[in-house]
């Protein structure tokens, strides 16, 4: 819940606060329009170590620098002394046919977003400073039909059904955070192909 999240801040010091305040919050207010509020216990059940792990690679694999493989593999082995198996696509058909399903999670995101904003673009592409980017993110949407917006949400929900079947059988999903290091300046702030895939699937990250 929206609410929920905004006071975690405040009143939460650990994990397990922010657990039982947000559930707290959900009964006595309920959830955001349109979502049922939280539901479960008021306390989190208690830590379990992970077992079981399965690796993503994403589209960003061909994009991330040696040093971020590196790390990687460093932490899969560590991991791996820690008694936890990682599994990636070499040895699980289903996480291979995630990889394939999300390929191209990075301009179909793009899409969803874009004809989403398209009013709002548009109301502010009436005033002077838009920065470029942002106005070629209006052009493509101002392309797109509705049956376009229709068969990219179809897709989305196909690839969130293959997402669900492939890591039911995982304690979680790991995948590196960014293709390397962090871009020197403000004027972009790095390759997105490793955050994409999380937005689109709405899992946690």
């Amino acid at each position: 819940d929206y609410l929920s999240q905004s006071c975690l801040g405040m009143l939460a010091a650990t994990p397990e606060d922010a657990w039982t305040v947000a559930s707290v919050i959900a009964q006595r207010v309920g959830g955001d329009p349109g979502f049922a509020p939280l539901h479960g216990p008021l306390m989190p059940p208690p830590a379990r170590a992970p077992r079981r792990l399965a690796l993503l690679q994403t589209s960003g694999w061909d994009k991330a620098s040696p040093g971020a493989k590196a790390a990687l593999d460093a932490a899969r082995k560590k991991l791996a002394g820690l008694g936890v198996d990682v599994v990636d696509r070499s040895a699980d058909p289903d996480l291979e046919a995630l990889e394939h399903a999300i390929r191209d999670v990075v301009p179909l995101t793009f899409s969803i977003c874009d004809y989403e904003q398209l009013w709002p673009r548009g109301t502010y592409a009436k005033h002077e400073g838009m920065a470029e980017a942002t106005r070629r993110r209006l052009a493509a949407a101002q392309t797109m039909t509705t049956d376009d917006y229709r068969e990219a949400l179809w897709r989305r929900h196909e690839i969130r059904q293959r997402y669900a079947w492939a890591s039911a059988r995982y304690d979680a999903v790991v995948t590196l955070g960014a293709t390397g290091a962090a871009p020197v300046g403000l004027s972009w702030t790095g390759d997105p192909s490793f955050n994409v895939p999380a937005s689109l699937l709405g899992t946690p990250a």
